[in-house]
């Protein structure tokens, strides 16, 4: 009785672990131990896969360095970029679909590569053909390009590119911002930066102009510089704008610098006005003093004559 329960037991438990454990072992797959000399594949509805983490695939290439490493070669119907010296590009991924047309057959509808560029170092995705679609390309050094193969020579970071030579689609702006109610944001091509509103940090504001030790110049020596130099005492001359373009932050800080000393000239006018003010006043009031002193001494001189 005893032997029976034990077994009966024992049964119990090996049933139990196998609840647990036989679905877990079809989940996972055969064990991987060391290098997988000849890994085995399992297929299912639809996949076909290897549980062990230690395969790797190769396409293109016999020794894998990763869980999926692609090698390709060049192709001849690859996005065409604006530079002619530019290599042709290798393909590692088409993307397709296709549609159903009304007679029933299937045509291809939508095509992306993605690949790169041994040469320049770059990863890209991109619409093929001739004139070929979008372009997006990063490359090694970080730099990335929107309808251009990306930095040349170090020009940028982040090069956006509207229309080419090479027959990619121009668009009414190179660069858009918007919310679901309005454009935030927006860069046309001319050049022209359009946005709800900028600011623009600035380091020092110009109230050091109204500081007791602050050289305020001379009206007399402003005049003298303008008519020297053609322009404001620390503004940049015209050539200079046309030359370096200008920084918003450095213009509105001078354009408060001269609001505040042309505030500091006119206090200086309005004190040298009231100062003649108060003398017109007072040469007045001596005027009218003299002209009644006058007056009182006519007075005196009629009534002696009248004796």
């Amino acid at each position: 009785m005893k032997s029976t329960c034990n077994l009966l037991t024992t049964s119990v438990v090996l049933f139990s672990l196998s609840i647990f454990m036989i679905p877990q072992l079809f989940a996972q797959g055969p064990p991987c131990n060391g290098t997988i000399q000849n890994p085995q594949w399992f297929s299912g509805a639809n996949k076909i896969f290897s549980s062990c983490e230690l395969v790797k695939v190769g396409v293109g290439t016999d020794s894998p360095k990763r869980n999926l490493h692609l090698k390709g070669t060049t192709c001849s119907d690859c996005p065409i970029t604006e530079d002619p010296s530019d290599p042709v590009f290798t393909t590692y991924f088409r993307i397709e679909d296709e549609r159903q047309t009304e007679t029933g057959s299937f045509v291809s509808e939508t095509k992306w590569d993605i690949g790169a560029s041994a040469d320049k170092d770059r990863f890209f995705v991109a619409k093929p053909g001739t004139p070929p679609g979008g372009f997006f390309a990063i490359s090694g050094d970080g730099s990335v390009g929107v309808g251009s193969i990306g930095s040349v020579n170090n020009e940028a970071l982040f090069h956006i590119k509207n229309g080419t030579s090479s027959g990619y689609s121009e668009f009414d702006a190179a660069f858009l911002i918007e919310n679901k109610d309005r454009k935030l944001l927006q860069l046309d091509n001319d050049g022209l930066l359009r946005a709800r509103e900028i600011k623009v940090d600035v380091l020092a504001w110009p109230d050091y102009v109204f500081e007791e030790e602050y050289p305020l110049m001379p009206l007399n020596k402003v005049k003298l510089f303008i008519k020297e130099n053609g322009h404001l005492p620390n503004v940049p001359s015209a050539s200079d704008i046309e030359t370096e373009g200008v920084n918003l932050g450095d213009a509105t800080k001078i354009t408060m610098e001269k609001v505040e000393e042309l505030t500091l000239y006119m206090i200086e006018q309005q004190e040298q006005l009231d100062q003649q003010k108060e003398l017109l006043k007072q040469q007045q009031e001596l005027i009218q003093a003299q002209q009644e002193l006058v007056e009182k001494q006519q007075q005196e001189i009629d009534a002696l004559e009248e004796k």
